[in-house]
């Protein structure tokens, strides 16, 4: 059974982080979670350092929503990711760090092939997205389509 060392609330918010998608690469202290902290409608790639906790990074791209599977030493990524305009297009990563410090700033995901390039060539197909602010102040999301 694991041993408790340390308690930290990691991250606040009216957002969901996906419990199943943690990896933890103990070699480098870094934590990566996928979560939807910048839009309800796009899963994103997070990282921060157990050494400096407070400090998080966005690793892929505002405007998709992202599936993740990294190896076991997170050290290769594939990532296949998508939107509204874009069929699913998988691509693997090779994680580098460097820094040596743990921090999130130095690292860099180096594209070194595609798998699947998705494209999408009719524009009359593609929605929308809206958020208008209901009377309750909740904002609402749909996807429109002409």
């Amino acid at each position: 059974k694991a041993r408790i060392v340390k308690k930290a609330q990691l991250t606040s918010g009216e957002w969901e982080v996906l419990g199943r998608s943690i990896w933890v690469d103990r070699q480098r202290s870094l934590i990566y979670y996928k979560g939807f902290a910048h839009s309800p409608l796009e899963k994103h790639l997070y990282v921060f350092s157990m050494l400096q906790p407070e400090k998080k990074r966005l690793l892929t791209t505002p405007g998709t929503t992202n599936s993740i599977e990294f190896n076991e030493d997170c050290t290769v990524m594939v990532k296949t990711f998508s939107n509204t305009n874009q069929l699913p297009s998988t691509e693997i990563l090779r994680v580098v760090q460097h820094c040596e410090n743990g921090s999130v700033d130095g690292l860099e995901l180096v594209n070194i092939g595609h798998l699947v390039v998705g494209s999408f060539d009719n524009s009359e197909y593609t929605p929308i997205i809206c958020d208008p602010v209901i009377s309750s102040g909740e904002t609402l999301y749909a996807l429109v389509f002409k």
